[in-house]
């Protein structure tokens, strides 16, 4: 399961920091606009990878229906991580609108390996251990 998050994420990655002013276009063709926010869109998926590891994690929570440790790690990253890093990453070195742009990246890398991390420890341990039996 992990390796088929992690080959789409990397594709939509991929495409993301190639082609970023494909997607924008999607929106708004206006030129100026376009090259301004190409670098902040790069800022913003730098680390997209890592949301297959969030899925990964939360998939066999979901699965054995246990869907409260699902629903955790989905709101710990949008409403805990994500809204401590807004307010405080702008001020941080002077990084302004990048630091709201870098709050998604972090925010991805936390809250992904905290949950692949859980879901390693208290759902496959316990598989491997009952396939050992």
């Amino acid at each position: 399961m992990t390796l088929v998050c992690l080959g789409f994420t990397i594709l939509a990655w991929a495409a993301v920091m190639l082609f970023p002013g494909a997607f924008m276009q999607l929106f708004n063709s206006e030129p100026e606009l376009l090259e301004a926010c190409i670098p902040g869109m790069h800022l913003f998926f730098l680390c997209l990878v890592m949301e297959s590891f969030q899925f990964a994690g939360q998939f066999p929570f979901v699965a054995l229906g246990r869907s409260k440790e699902a629903i955790f790690f989905s709101t710990f990253r949008k409403i805990l991580i994500m809204v401590l890093l807004i307010l405080h990453l702008p001020r941080v070195g002077g990084l302004g609108v990048n630091g709201v742009f870098l709050a998604e990246t972090i925010s991805h890398v936390i809250s992904a390996s905290a949950c692949y991390l859980t879901m390693y420890l208290i759902v496959w341990r316990k598989m491997l251990c009952v396939e050992a039996d």
